[in-house]
Order: C-alpha cells, then sequence, then structure tokens
C-alpha cells in the first residue's frame, strides 16, 4: 500500500521540495525505525528547520485549497466530521519524545491556542513536515497513511483534481 500511495504526488509535496530545497535542509537520518527515519529533538530544535517550518505553515494556510488541505477541510460541512489523529508515538524518538512533543505544541501555538482545530492541524502538518524533511523517499499521503493523521478523509485529500502526477509544474517564487 505504501508503495502505491508513493506514487501519487500533491502540491504540498512540491512545496515539502521547495521549501527544503529553499532552506538547504538535510537531516542527517540518525534514528530510525525498519522503514522510517524518527523525528529527532535536533531536528525539531534547530533554528534552520524551525524557520523552514513556520515558512511551510504559513504556505498551508495562505492557500489552503492548494497546499493545506486539512485547513480547508476543517472548514466544510462534512458528513464524516474532520477529526486529526496525532499519532506520533511510533515515529518520534523516544529517548527525548517529550521534548520533541513540547516543541512541536510551542511552534504549533504560533497559529492557534491549544485545544482548537487549527491548533491540533498545525502541529499534525508541522510532524509531517518533519517527517517528510527526515524521509524524502515518501510524500505527504503516504505520510498520512503511517501516522493515521487524517484517515477517515484520505479520499477527499487525494481526490484526482489534486494530484500531480501527470502533471508537469515546478514551483517558483512566482507561483507560490
Amino acid at each position: 500500500m505504501i508503495e502505491k500511495l508513493g506514487q501519487l504526488e500533491l502540491a504540498i509535496d512540491e512545496l515539502v521540495k521547495y521549501v527544503q530545497k529553499e532552506h538547504n535542509l538535510k537531516a542527517e537520518p540518525v534514528c530510525n525505525t525498519n522503514f522510517l527515519n524518527l523525528v529527532k529533538l535536533d531536528t525539531v530544535t534547530n533554528p534552520k528547520f524551525i524557520k523552514a517550518a513556520k515558512q511551510y505553515i504559513d504556505f498551508l494556510i495562505g492557500d489552503v485549497l492548494r497546499y493545506g488541505y486539512l485547513y480547508y477541510l476543517w472548514h466544510k460541512n462534512l458528513s464524516i466530521p474532520l477529526d486529526i489523529h496525532f499519532n506520533a508515538e511510533t515515529v518520534i524518538e523516544s529517548k527525548h519524545y517529550d521534548k520533541v512533543i513540547m516543541a512541536l505544541n510551542e511552534l504549533a501555538r504560533q497559529w492557534g491556542m491549544e485545544s482548537t482545530k487549527i491548533y491540533e492541524i498545525t502541529r499534525l502538518e508541522l510532524l509531517y513536515f518533519f517527517l517528510l524533511i527526515l524521509n524524502p523517499k515518501y510524500n505527504w499521503i503516504s505520510i498520512d497513511y503511517i501516522v493515521g493523521g487524517a484517515k477517515d478523509h484520505a479520499h477527499l485529500i487525494a481526490a484526482p483534481s489534486r494530484l500531480l502526477r501527470n502533471r508537469k509544474k515546478t514551483l517558483t517564487h512566482c507561483n507560490l
């Protein structure tokens, strides 16, 4: 299933690549499972990565239909309400788990107060961003499948109109 999902590309995947290139982010994966490099404390507290993560979230919120689709779904009247699952236990290094969570929470507070939907979505998107930087062979939808953050709405997120698989489009400063 992961391989099939890995063939789908969303605009958000291009955005991650753009931000990664613009900030010259090269993560050194040290802590990993058999298939996934885990989010480390060094990564979420590194000022260079934090700056990139902030730019990423600003892009998501700035263009919710193209990039920040979870924010878009939050405002829609859905038959199945948007329920965000922050399942970070299996994707964060266990040695510094609490500190990594605190760093993600602190960063997410810049866009929304705790216990609000925007805060929960931002926290999840930050987790996805760091996972995507540490695991460049994965895309957003495969990370969502692994973490299960928006599992009830994967069909809407991966709708054919959102896929870039057959489109040749590159991000530039002009079209961001």
